[in-house]
């Protein structure tokens, strides 16, 4: 057995039809819900809508997924697939949890479950999800057996719609990951715990509460307000049941900074039918402050309030802390006004930006490039595969097709042709154009996962450095902004 899990994609087609003829034939339910969810016979569109990103996931109150199927290499089957939430609302914490898999029927008792929920929980590491809720129906042992190897932990047997479910909590440890840094002569391995920014899960209620309270409090001291004088300003009002109603009643997207498995860092996004999106309680733990976790917060925000189609993003602070002010004002905001509230014994300021109609985008890996000192781009990455022979007769065949397209459809720069003395590394832009790159990409992340280079997704709000060159797909820029935060997420 050598299982590894790939994404519905035109090269495995024939085998994920295979399977699911069989399953369908069978008469038994499919499982996981969501391949079964789209008919598959018309292939390109189910490959395409397999999985629900945020903002479609926002607009019809589920949640966003990923979707992996089961690739026996040895044999060359598909024999099941996993599906992977990537948080907890209320219906999934009852019945339904983080993962759903299934093994097709002919290919079950065979260990493949078991192997497939370990790669499932790696896949969870990248997301930055540690605490794994799994559910099954009591009466499927070999499903509670398969989550048990994997270090599942019963919990309780609610019933729910008539039957019996066990729910199974597992924890993950975060591993120290690898990163390379280059002071541009030299390049060194960094080691560190993973950081993530995601979304917020229902069972982190508790944990974000307490960085909200904390992170506040240190305003309430430096201004002088007290439970007394200001019981309704953050530090103090802020507990599990306001968070809950705003998650719940609101649908307030929520979502958290992780060091490894603590949450240091937290805000919110109340989304209005006007095309705003009000940034809510933006936290960061004191002892992890002047870090650059803010700013990857503020970051994050604007790129997920443009993801969910806003254009302008709004937010109110203390109107006395000044020094707050100007560090949100440095992101682009433009202060429009005050208003004092006898509830309150300081004045609320507000201040608002334009969010930019494009956003920048690189894919790349850890390691950083020779000429660049910018981590490597993926089609260097892919390239080094092909140039190193590592790569089948198929795969380098369809990698010169790929790389026909690119050579046709995307401009080449006229600095390559001068062998790229100024360094600089493109970004796609978040356009239609743009997007057709990301779309083509889809042979070069298969590579990347079959052969374990881990690609990372890179984006900002703003140019990231100095324009050397533009077009209706991509920007070319040398150096990096000091004032322009990169949010750096691994590719999942």
């Amino acid at each position: 057995m050598k299982l590894r899990l790939v994404k519905a994609n035109d090269r495995n087609k024939d085998l994920i039809c295979d399977m699911l003829d069989e399953w369908y034939a069978s008469g038994e339910t499919i499982v996981p819900y969501v391949i079964r969810r789209i008919d598959y016979h018309d292939y390109d569109f189910y490959s395409r809508n397999l999985e629900i990103s945020e903002p479609k996931a926002q607009k019809r109150g589920l949640v966003p997924d990923s979707t992996w199927f089961a690739l026996d290499e040895e044999r060359n089957i598909i024999v099941g697939a996993v599906n992977i939430r990537h948080f907890l609302n209320e219906r999934l914490i009852l019945d339904g949890g983080h993962i759903g898999d299934g093994i097709r029927p002919s290919e079950r008792r065979k260990g493949y479950a078991t192997e497939m929920i370990r790669l499932a929980l790696e896949k969870c590491k990248e997301l930055g999800i540690y605490h794994i809720l799994m559910v099954c129906d009591k009466d499927n042992t070999g499903s509670a057996r398969s989550i048990q190897n994997n270090g599942g932990v019963l919990e309780n047997e609610p019933v729910v719609d008539g039957e019996i479910e066990q729910r199974y909590w597992i924890d993950l440890e975060p591993e120290a990951g690898k990163w390379y840094e280059s002071d541009g002569e030299n390049e060194e391995a960094v080691s560190a715990l993973p950081e993530h920014l995601r979304r917020m899960s229902l069972e982190e209620i508790p944990e974000c509460v307490q960085v909200i309270r904390k992170s506040f409090q240190t305003v309430a001291d430096e201004f002088g307000f007290t439970v007394e004088n200001a019981p309704r300003f953050t530090a103090f009002a802020t507990d599990e049941g306001r968070l809950y109603y705003q998650f719940h009643e609101e649908k307030r997207p929520m979502y958290v900074y992780l060091v490894g498995k603590k949450i240091v860092g937290y805000y919110s996004l109340a989304l209005r039918d006007d095309g705003s999106a009000e940034l809510g309680n933006l936290s960061v733990l004191p002892e992890y402050r002047h870090k650059g976790i803010g700013a990857k917060l503020m970051t994050d925000a604007m790129l997920r309030a443009k993801a969910f189609g806003k254009t302008v993003m709004k937010l109110s602070i203390v109107e006395e802390n000044q020094m707050l002010r100007k560090w949100y004002e440095g992101f682009g905001f433009v202060h429009t006004g005050t208003q004092k509230f006898d509830f309150f014994p300081f004045t609320c300021g507000y201040l608002e930006r334009e969010l930019p109609k494009t956003k920048y985008y690189r894919v790349h890996t850890a390691d950083v490039a020779w000429l660049t000192k910018q981590p490597r781009g993926i089609f260097t990455a892919v390239w080094k595969l092909i140039e190193a022979g590592v790569t089948t007769e198929e795969e380098t065949a369809e990698y010169w097709r790929n790389r026909k397209y690119f050579e046709e459809a995307l401009p080449l720069p006229p600095y390559y042709e001068q062998g790229n003395p100024d360094g600089a590394v493109t970004w796609f832009k978040d356009t239609e154009k743009g997007n057709e790159i990301w779309q083509q990409m889809t042979f070069y992340r298969d590579m990347g996962d079959k052969y374990d280079v881990q690609f990372y997704i890179s984006e900002c709000i703003d140019i990231p450095g100095e324009v050397v060159y533009e077009d209706e797909f991509q920007i070319a820029v040398k150096g990096q902004k000091e004032d322009v935060t990169v949010i750096t997420r691994p590719l999942v």
